[in-house]
């Protein structure tokens, strides 16, 4: 029978999974409800979900030889970069997280990096760019609240180059400031109000 787990901040399906010794897809078997508008990889502290528990398997194989079984737990971390609209093309970058190696490469064509890292990693620094123009970037992950909260959808204005201001659950004017200017550029009428159009093409475009 499955587990009841209520969620701490910073856990998500990938470090929740990760630790039960599962992948994530089948900790999404036992949660349905998870899919749907929301990103289903995406929790928010307070929630609770159902873990799956492990049960012995086996594996047919030949005596007298060595077997080696692979199973790829990571998770991919992608970002793109970009200033006053233009993307940071072909530029170094240095990652170092709190769990796992170092990483090291170079944007792609648009700013774009795709890097496997631990599900369990909480932090990331990011340095991008030669001297003396270098950049450093600090993010926190597995902390984005689903969509279909404040928090979520503020996260996601801020990390799309919207910024709303506090990213507090409150819906501050600098808030309803920063919807409108997403709504003008994502062609909806800018209200200023987090509609059903406005969080759906959000949520595509960060996901993107």
């Amino acid at each position: 029978m499955p587990l009841k787990v209520n969620i701490e901040p910073g856990e998500d399906i990938a470090s929740i999974a990760y630790r039960s010794g599962l992948l994530p897809q089948q900790v999404l078997a036992v949660n349905p409800e998870l899919r749907g508008a929301r990103d289903p990889m995406v929790l928010a502290p307070g929630e609770q979900i159902l873990v799956p528990q492990i049960f012995p398997g086996e594996c047919a194989a030949e005596t007298e030889k060595k077997h080696r079984y692979i199973v790829d737990r990571c998770v991919h971390l992608r970002l793109e970069f970009r200033e006053e609209g233009s993307a940071l093309s072909f530029q170094p970058y240095h990652l170092k997280f709190d769990v796992g190696p170092e990483k090291y490469g170079q944007t792609d064509r648009v700013g774009r990096i795709d890097v496997p890292i631990s599900p369990v990693a909480q932090t990331a620094d990011i340095w991008i760019g030669v001297a003396p123009s270098r950049r450093r970037y600090k993010i926190l992950l597995g902390r984005l609240d689903p969509i279909d909260t404040t928090r979520g959808w503020q996260a996601r204005l801020a990390n799309l180059g919207f910024p709303p201001g506090p990213i507090d659950g409150t819906v501050h004017e600098s808030t309803r400031t920063a919807l409108r200017r997403f709504q003008l550029v994502a062609n909806i009428e800018p209200t200023g109000d987090p509609d059903a159009r406005t969080l759906a093409r959000l949520l595509e475009l960060h996901q993107s």
